[in-house]
């Protein structure tokens, strides 16, 4: 069990975070086994199937990757692809890559729900990796991004906007927390001045605050790194 927390940005030199555990267990990643929600161990079936049933099962296969991927939902929003930004975080050992966007996204929910009036919903479909440490919001929710003079867009908690993203059959960057890898779309939400647009020229910045593992007791540094957004 290996479980990180966030340094208080008020605590004196050299004070370690309190009260903000996130506990992640480590999962396998030799693919040797999957585990049920009953916590089962699966097994593959031995009953055997003629070639027919067995063509038919990798369509609907097929079908159903492409549904959760979301790839073809995400260009029915809109998406673009971008050339691709990898941030490196060698001290948590996380790379994570943002390759596709989507410039103004329909939130009737988050919108109803938080009145929003101004300012549009940006999607940022991102990767994240890390070597061991278990995927939690200390590592997904990073991102934030500037333009212009007075634009800015800050990152929305997963859990705000998972209705519209339901909606839309967009995968949520959160749906993978607890394991070393996830896949799906960040929101951001764009504020500063009126009718601030995303576009070509704006900035994306990683930045991670210092973290704590609780039962090693390794601290990793915090980490910082901006890239520019620039569409393909």
């Amino acid at each position: 069990m290996r479980t990180i927390t966030r340094l208080a940005a008020a605590a004196a030199a050299g004070a370690l975070a309190l009260g903000l555990a996130a506990c992640n267990e480590q999962v396998p990643t030799d693919g040797s086994t999957s585990q049920q929600g009953d916590g089962q161990t699966s097994q593959p079936s031995e009953e055997p199937t003629s070639s027919g049933q067995e063509s038919d099962q990798g369509t609907d296969q097929e079908t159903d990757e492409e549904s959760t991927d979301g790839s073809g939902t995400a260009s029915a929003q809109g998406a673009q692809d971008i050339v691709p930004i990898t941030y490196t975080d060698p001290e948590v050992g996380l790379t994570q890559t943002c390759d596709q966007i989507i410039t103004d996204f329909d939130a009737p929910t988050y919108t109803a729900e938080y009145d929003v009036s101004v300012g549009q919903i940006v999607l940022l479909h991102c990767s994240i990796t890390t070597d061991e440490l278990g995927i939690d919001s200390h590592l997904y929710h990073t991102l934030s991004m500037e333009g212009g003079d007075y634009g800015w867009a800050t990152q929305l908690a997963p859990s705000s906007i998972e209705e519209d993203l339901a909606a839309a059959d967009l995968p949520n960057i959160n749906e993978g927390e607890g394991t070393t890898s996830t896949e799906g779309w960040v929101a951001l939400e764009v504020g500063g001045e009126e009718n601030a647009t995303v576009t070509e020229g704006w900035t994306v910045t990683y930045e991670r605050s210092a973290l704590e593992n609780q039962s090693t007791g390794d601290v990793y540094a915090s980490y910082t790194d901006t890239q520019d957004l620039v569409l393909e």
